[in-house]
């Protein structure tokens, strides 16, 4: 993140069990901030992908750069691309 110019941000993961994500979100926040004070943690509010570019779209920011794992990444350019440009709809 730090190669790429602008303002970093890491969205953590919200999932919890025993086996494989022991940590629940504030103590994984807690220590990302620790190691990396220069990057901005995402809200706790954020527990989606979509969530995470609502937020950083709220914040005016306009040019993302989304990093992703590599078996992650057809899949997260399918679904930008198909709503990419398109006003959210909201049901009253």
């Amino acid at each position: 993140m730090r190669s790429i110019t602008g303002d970093p941000f890491l969205f953590l993961s919200h999932t919890q069990n025993s086996k494989t994500d022991p940590l629940d979100f504030e103590t994984k926040s807690k220590f990302v901030k620790q190691m990396f004070p220069d990057i901005n943690v995402g809200h706790r509010s954020v527990k989606t992908v979509v969530q995470c570019l609502e937020y950083l779209q709220q914040m005016n920011y306009n040019n993302i750069v989304f990093i992703a794992g590599g078996d992650r990444v057809n899949s997260f350019e399918k679904m930008f691309n198909s709503y990419n440009g398109k006003k959210k709809e909201r049901v009253i």
